[in-house]
């Protein structure tokens, strides 16, 4: 039996809702910027610039994406990521202030080049992401670099873990987790 398009449409727009319960979203991503200071040779976004900055969503934007995302999603997290999202520091404080403020955890991976001093450390564990993840892609120094495409990325992303493990240990805050991600 063949229908008539009028009589099939007519039989989509009925179509009910589904009958269980449909969940939330766990996860938000916030770019901050498409620039990165490393050359890495797994990612493009050192090939990309921020031209076209003025077409972003702006910080206050972005907010009222993450106050809306924390009606819908009480439990969620928002990944603030990018390029290297510390390039844009007050942007990158101001999406890690906006979570705190909604009460959704915010989760960060950066690739640890600026994070230079225990000043900046102690404001990561303060005022940043509860999740703060700094990117090794090797033990080894020569293996990271290289695949990093910057000298003496192994040495800065290495520094940065120690300087937020002890800001985080001289401020006695134990919620801030700090990670390593390969």
């Amino acid at each position: 039996m063949k229908l008539s398009l009028p009589v099939a449409f007519g039989a989509i727009s009925r179509l009910q809702a589904p009958s269980f319960p449909l969940r939330s979203p766990r996860f938000l991503f916030i770019e901050v910027n498409k620039r990165c200071n490393l050359k890495c040779q797994h990612c493009d976004f050192w090939l990309r610039t921020d031209d076209d900055r003025d077409r972003y969503l702006s910080v206050p934007g972005r907010s009222a994406v993450i106050a809306e995302f924390a009606e819908l999603s009480p439990n969620g997290n928002v990944v603030i990521c990018g390029g290297e999202p510390m390039l844009d520091l007050e942007d990158y404080f101001a999406l890690a202030r906006s979570c705190r403020e909604n009460g959704v955890r915010a989760l960060s991976v950066v690739n640890g080049t600026r994070i230079r001093s225990p000043a900046l450390a102690e404001r990561m564990i303060l005022e940043g992401p509860h999740e703060i993840s700094i990117s090794l892609n090797s033990p080894c120094e020569a293996q990271h670099d290289e695949t990093r495409g910057v000298k003496g990325a192994f040495k800065k992303a290495v520094r940065a873990l120690r300087l937020l493990i002890e800001a985080r240990s001289r401020l006695g805050v134990n919620s801030t987790r700090i990670y390593v991600m390969g």
